[in-house]
């Protein structure tokens, strides 16, 4: 909140206007608010550059295991060794072991960690061929977030199965109760440090020397109990819930009936540091609180003592001699405010930030006191505007004077909370993609999107409402209340996601799958399977039926498979398949392909009392280029419609600000001549046509922001950029791709890829051209683009769809159409 309800303060007598603003008599620049703020944010900003880029720990996700994911083991494991991102609870901590039928393995080994915390291990029995699932529930010993997740493996002695292929899963359960009591808990907190400071450094100097210096006391002591009450409580519930949540993993945990202190809510956890940290905002908490109500019982104390002066006939000095003329003592709210301070400390001890270090911990409390001291003091000035009301003729230049010291508070909280948001900002987000990528920093975008916003009420306040009364002025303050509160809701939302630095890069889709084969031999329908058709082991399946009926042959007494290898690739191999459990199935594993190229693959098969048949097929045996490690998948909310809507009207790139511009330019015109023209304005035309301009400048403005931001979310590493094809860019390559564009992309994009598709109307914001793009583009860009897709929009990864060498092939085909004439070129 900036602004004050007059042009200048009112100046006490022996005060100049330098030293009222806090300034030096003839300061000139040096004197005021700004320069003050200017020196704190430069600091914080060196501050924030100094520190070392690191990734924030909240939530213990799994970083690493043995066996890894999806992992193929010829033995039998001897443990399962789990890595997570920051230490976990052991005592509250399960890992389960499934098999194949859904019951879990017995005879694992108790679970231990290492010194550190982070590495969590069972001894596992010897396992028999089949695939399993690993499943684990540990508790966060950082911050007390509850993480679910899954992972298989298979163990197959003979190295040919193919390996699982089911994602691995992790989960923060979402509880809307702990979210709410989160909430409850940092609002309460904020206003208790908030409306504290606004008292000490707004209203106490300009209440003093008035008559009724005593205005609000009890008001504020009463806000300050019920906050401290509120905010140990929600705190309490939290801890609670999340306890409950650590039973349901069927963990003994801590207990926490012994606890040697009352209303240890943190005993289930421990000694962990999240417990310490919840330790501390519950005491510190409970101190504000009972200093609080001894503040009331003082402020009830004085007001009975004023009543006996007055109706004494003491005059102004008599009760300010008896010291009974304040009502807010200084020392008792300097502990209370202190005693806030440390339970919001408490509460980032507990949060994503402390997992970085002691140094962001104390950016995100740093962060926390501006939040406090900026919005979290609004309720206080409403106790003192409510509070003044019997003081008819004092009100306006009070609330004047508290507008305007309040000011300069905010002034110096605002650039605190941007900067100090923003240096914490790269270990809790990562990559710039996550911002539009990961639900944290969608709501990371909704938090900055409620600051602006809080700014632009502060800025109207300061702009056009210095004159005005104070209802406007309440109902401006009443604005910023409800702004801040949805500001601290998406914050306690944000406490309990995934940090999206946390999310797990996976792996691409491999490059060469289940060669199938279709044909006939004689009267015999016959079906190849191929599991990898790439030099090493392989596992060859043949199944055999009957041609005309579709039926299985049971009569079949020999099937072997002959390989012909390329030109040049070495002897030609006879393997003998053996009949399997489906008697209409027969197999053979082994390395009998050890070249690339063009081998040719021939079944013999042998019936009683029938001639061999044979039948021939080509096998395309080549060398696959290994799974590349992508970024998580998008699950952000994406582009809304109206907005995507509009970017399909605004001008492409920095010219897309231009109708902002004209519009604010407008507004400032229109403002200027209903204030130096005001017969012009008689019938509030102009103002209504101003504040028209300034709500379509808006609009449009976070339209254009949003498309910067997702197309700098989209941005092409350096390194995936330079990167050039590895398959090369045949009349082949070009076909495949070809038919893979048609298969995948063309429905949007358009048979000719001129953005056209059959449901490109459908589709906001609009899929585009992609000639333009693959001239403009490397071949790395495109194989990003393809591989990650335009996250915030509808356009897909396909690095789980298709393939590298797919992707390659797509890429090459691109090329050829940004290579072709178009239609009218030469």
């Amino acid at each position: 909140m900036a602004g004050a309800l007059r042009r200048r303060p009112v100046l006490r007598r022996g005060m100049t206007a330098s030293a009222r603003w806090g300034g030096r008599p003839g300061g000139g620049l040096l004197a005021g608010p700004l320069p003050l703020s200017v020196l704190f944010s430069v600091l914080l900003t060196a501050v924030s550059l100094a520190l070392p880029p690191v990734r924030a720990l909240g939530h213990a996700e799994l970083v690493s295991s043995v066996p890894a994911a999806n992992a193929s083991l010829r033995t039998s494991p001897p443990e399962l060794r789990l890595t997570f991102g920051e230490p976990i609870d052991p005592a509250t901590a399960a890992i389960r072991l499934i098999d194949g039928n859904g019951v879990a393995v017995p005879g694992l080994g108790p679970l231990s960690t290492d010194v550190g915390g982070a590495i969590a291990r069972r001894s596992v029995p010897p396992l028999p061929r089949g695939s399993y699932t690993v499943r684990y529930r540990v508790v966060s010993a950082s911050d007390g977030h509850v993480i679910d997740g899954a992972f298989g493996f298979l163990v197959d002695p003979t190295g040919t199965l193919p390996n699982p292929s089911s994602a691995p899963t992790t989960q923060s359960p979402a509880d809307p109760a702990a979210i709410a009591t989160r909430w409850a808990a940092l609002s309460g907190g904020l206003v208790l440090f908030g409306t504290g400071l606004f008292w000490l450094l707004t209203a106490r100097p300009v209440l003093a020397g008035r008559r009724r210096a005593a205005i609000g006391a009890r008001s504020l002591w009463a806000v300050m109990l019920i906050c401290g009450c509120l905010t140990f409580a929600a705190i309490a519930a939290f801890l609670r819930l999340a306890a409950q949540q650590v039973a349901a993993a069927g963990a003994q945990g801590h207990g926490g009936a012994d606890t040697a202190f009352p209303l240890d809510f943190a005993a289930p956890f421990g000694q962990t540091s999240f417990a310490m940290a919840m330790r501390v905002a519950l005491a510190a908490t409970a101190l504000a609180s009972l200093l609080a109500g001894a503040g009331l019982i003082v402020a009830q104390l004085a007001r009975r003592q004023r009543r006996v002066a007055v109706a004494g006939g003491a005059d102004a000095q008599a009760e300010s001699r008896a010291g009974i003329g304040h009502g807010v003592p200084a020392a008792l709210l300097v502990a209370a405010l202190l005693a806030a301070a440390l339970g919001l400390l408490g509460a980032s001890l507990a949060g994503h930030a402390a997992g970085a270090g002691a140094a962001f911990a104390f950016l995100d409390w740093l962060h926390l006191l501006a939040v406090g001291a900026w919005l979290g003091a609004l309720p206080g000035f409403a106790v003192l505007a409510v509070a003044s009301r019997s003081a008819v003729d004092e009100r306006r230049p009070l609330l004047a004077g508290a507008f305007a010291r309040h000011s300069r508070v905010a002034m110096v909280a605002a650039p605190v909370v941007a900067l100090s948001g923003i240096a914490n900002s790269p270990i809790v987000i990562g990559q710039a993609r996550e911002v539009v990528a990961s639900g944290y920093g969608n709501l990371a975008l909704g938090k900055i999107l409620l600051f602006s916003v809080a700014l632009a009420i502060g800025s109207v306040n300061f702009f056009l409402v210095r004159r005005a009364g104070a209802r406007r002025l309440l109902q401006l303050v009443a604005a910023e209340v409800v702004v801040g509160g949805a500001a601290v809701a998406l914050a306690a939302v944000m406490v309990s996601t995934q940090p999206a630095a946390t999310r797990v890069p996976i792996l691409s889709q491999s490059s060469l799958q289940t060669a199938h084969l279709y044909g006939t031999a004689g009267s015999s329908s016959v079906h190849v399977a191929v599991n990898v058709p790439a030099p090493g082991d392989q596992l060859y399946q043949v199944a055999i039926g009957d041609a005309a009926t579709g039926g299985d042959r049971t009569d079949v007494r020999n099937v072997s498979v002959i390989l012909h290898p390329p030109p040049g690739g070495g002897a030609v191999a006879r393997v003998q398949l053996r009949p399997t459990p489906d008697a209409a199935v027969w197999s053979a594993a082994g390395a009998y392909t050890p070249v690339t190229g063009e081998w040719v693959l021939e079944v013999v098969i042998r019936r009683a009392g029938a001639p061999d048949a044979t039948t021939t097929f080509p096998l395309a045996v080549t060398e696959p280029i290994p799974p590349q490690r992508v970024p998580p998948p998008d699950i952000g909310i994406g582009v809304p419609g109206i907005i995507g809507t509009v970017w399909g009207i605004l001008p492409a790139g920095p010219l897309g600000w231009s109708p902002t511009i004209l519009l604010l330019a407008l507004a400032a015109a229109l403002a200027l001549v209903s204030r130096t023209r005001r017969y012009l304005d008689a019938a509030g035309t102009l103002t209504i046509a101003r504040n028209i301009a300034v709500v379509a400048a808006v609009a449009l403005g976070i339209c254009v922001g949003l498309r910067s931001t997702i197309a700098a979310a989209n941005a092409v590493p350096a390194a995936a950029g330079a990167m050039n094809s590895p398959v090369t860019g045949s009349a082949e390559s070009v076909q495949r791709g070809r038919q893979i564009y048609l298969a995948n992309c063309s429905a949007c994009h358009g048979v000719n890829a001129d953005g056209n598709g059959p449901t490109a109307p459908s589709v906001v914001p609009p899929p585009g051209e992609i000639v333009d793009v693959a001239r403009r583009s490397t071949d790395g860009q495109l194989n990003y683009l393809i591989t990650n897709g335009y996250v915030g929009t509808p356009m897909p990864a396909f690095s789980t769809r298709l393939s590298e060498n797919d992707r390659w092939d797509l890429v090459n085909y691109l090329r050829a159409l940004a290579r072709a004439p178009r239609p009218g070129e030469r």
